[in-house]
């Protein structure tokens, strides 16, 4: 998902799914990041490319993402990205959540986690939930709130489910 502005450029968020957790034997040896690739409009060049959440953070295999907006009733612009596992992990340092209390000091992943483009903030929506989150996806025109959907995609079929998630703001 990308958003752009009056100032001639265009932001591309990309998730990368990454995992120090081997999955079908392979891993990347570290955590999943999301970098912001600045895309000049004029000349079609990349102007500007940063890692905008850490792969230190703890988070692991990052998959579908999508861009929520005030057309979702956000503020501003809001990049939702989520974990498509459910394995048991260490809580770095500094994380923006703490352990899970049965599982102390380790935590089960399947967040949903949000990075707000504008002031740089992340962190996880601990009210969606925690499966194999393949996307989350706001629902705009709910009376009252916001309201997410969002599949779990176990691995095994037939077993998927279909959440949904609806907050206040």
């Amino acid at each position: 998902p990308g958003l752009g502005n009056q100032q001639g450029y265009v932001d591309l968020y990309v998730a990368h799914e990454q995992s120090h957790v081997p999955f079908q034997g392979f891993a990347d040896y570290q955590g999943s990041s999301v970098s912001r690739v600045r895309v000049d409009v004029a000349s079609k060049t990349i102007t500007d490319l940063d890692v905008v959440l850490q792969p230190d953070e703890g988070f692991i295999r990052f998959c579908s993402a999508f861009m929520a907006g005030p057309e979702h009733g956000f503020p501003h612009y809001t990049f939702l990205v989520n974990e498509e596992s459910n394995d048991v992990l260490p809580v770095p340092a500094g994380a923006s959540y703490g352990p899970d209390p049965f599982l102390a000091p380790n935590r089960q992943a399947g967040y949903s986690v949000y990075l707000d483009t504008v002031t740089g903030k992340s962190g996880v929506l601990a009210g969606a939930g925690r499966h194999n989150h393949e996307n989350q996806v706001i629902v705009p025109g709910w009376k009252k709130g916001i309201v997410a959907l969002s599949g779990d995609d176990t691995f095994t079929a037939p077993s998927s489910q279909l959440y949904m998630f609806q907050s206040a703001s």
